[in-house]
């Protein structure tokens, strides 16, 4: 990489955190997202966010990535979902405060020591066009056994007439708890 890139990226980072420094001074407006951490997986997206309703309730969400695969074409037929994907995106509520929300994460993190099949519902909502959140909805989280070995966590979540499911891997989910302690630090004005 070099040296002019290494500085482009750098700023472009600083210009980041002063955007979201901004709104958060300003007040996060209603309908409007603000992603405090997130991780990249070949399986989707998963980030935590803050969200404002219309009627000003503040929350922490957690997004179960934007692309998922469809359960029917996966697991009920059988065939191979290689460029069948689910753009939809479900969120679990994490809490009204940045304590509850990563007492949240900590809660989930602790599902990765449970028993094979055991299963939890979570709370959350739908993500409407222009990323806003809709109706209340419910995610049942399965402990599955990861291919080669391990844990993971699967979540089956209803979109439209079908089901889909995301996995979550403990790791992923210590590179958002992380990005949250870190957004913490970083911008605390941004945190309730």
């Amino acid at each position: 990489m070099t040296m002019r890139t290494k500085y482009f990226l750098a700023m472009t980072a600083v210009m980041m955190m002063l955007c979201v420094g901004a709104i958060a001074q300003k007040k996060q407006p209603a309908g409007m997202r603000v992603e405090v951490a997130d991780a990249e997986t070949e399986k989707g997206d998963y980030s935590v966010f803050t969200y404002v309703d219309d009627n000003g309730d503040f929350g922490y969400y957690l997004s179960l990535g934007r692309v998922t695969d469809f359960l029917i074409a996966d697991e009920i037929l059988g065939i191979d979902v290689n460029g069948i994907k689910n753009i939809k995106e479900t969120t679990i509520y994490l809490g009204a405060h940045y304590d509850e929300a990563y007492a949240a994460l900590d809660n989930i993190m602790a599902l990765y020591d449970k028993d094979l099949e055991t299963t939890v519902e979570f709370q959350g909502r739908t993500v409407t066009g222009g990323e806003r959140l809709g109706d209340a909805s419910t995610t049942q989280c399965i402990v599955a056994k990861k291919p080669l070995g391990g844990k993971r966590l699967k979540f089956v979540f209803t979109q439209g007439k079908n089901q889909a499911h995301a996995y979550l891997t403990k790791q992923t989910l210590k590179e958002l708890r992380m990005g949250l302690k870190i957004s913490k630090k970083i911008n605390p004005k941004l945190h309730r």
